[in-house]
């Protein structure tokens, strides 16, 4: 259920959740997103690094999705500043 509300939290109609759209997250950082909202996106990745080295080495197919799932969204934060999640 957490990597299911990752990709609802904070979603409009016209975007994805901004934990999981790096860019979406980097605009809105830019020009919106509080200290808190980043401390909040730094935990919250932090729990969903977590589920993905878990579930890892998963034998069945229901927590190797888990994996799968959690590993897509901490890949698309590999290339993206860190600083970007730091509260200012």
């Amino acid at each position: 259920m957490y990597l299911q509300e990752s990709f609802v939290q904070d979603r409009t109609w016209f975007s994805a959740s901004p934990v999981v759209t790096p860019s979406f997250f980097q605009e809105r950082a830019r020009t919106k997103a509080p200290g808190a909202d980043r401390a909040a996106a730094a935990r919250r990745l932090g729990r969903i690094r977590r589920v993905r080295d878990r579930y890892a080495l998963a034998a069945d197919s229901g927590r190797r999705a888990l994996h799968q799932v959690a590993a897509w969204v901490i890949a698309r934060w590999q290339a993206q500043d860190p600083a970007m999640l730091q509260p200012r």
